[in-house]
């Protein structure tokens, strides 16, 4: 079953949920200023949801907010590797966030950033792929 969840703009998804429950693993990476679908998650399913940001003004917003405990907010991003990764931090005024490109827009200060590779962070939480998808 197909459904949005989250807000309308910014920070929803349109995404199929037949299967999701209050055990399902839930990745959530590059929040912003915006935690709208992780919040609906937590509520609509029950599930905890791991959130990813490493961007500095997302950091700052996540701690300025009373999010449910269910949403677990981590401060490193997804990369190809484990460590640092140089990312352009650029803020248009229209934006409620500060944006963190590797490569897509490559302009703004640059900032060395933690990064997690996807099989290291299921490693630490105890995860494991799904034998089908």
């Amino acid at each position: 079953m197909s459904e949005r969840l989250g807000s309308e703009g910014y920070g929803g998804w349109e995404m199929d949920t037949a299967g999701l429950d209050k055990d399902s693993v839930v990745y959530s990476f590059g929040i912003g200023h915006d935690a709208s679908w992780d919040e609906m998650m937590i509520r609509r399913f029950g599930c905890a949801v791991q959130a990813f940001d490493m961007t500095p003004s997302s950091i700052e917003w996540i701690a300025s907010q009373t999010l449910p405990p269910q949403f677990k907010f981590h401060p490193y991003g997804l990369c190809h590797y484990d460590g640092e990764a140089p990312f352009h931090l650029r803020k248009k005024p229209q934006w409620p966030a500060a944006e963190a490109s590797m490569y897509i827009y490559p302009e703004g200060e640059v900032r060395m950033l933690p990064v997690k590779t996807l099989r290291t962070i299921m490693k630490e939480f105890g995860h494991t792929a799904p034998s089908t998808c």
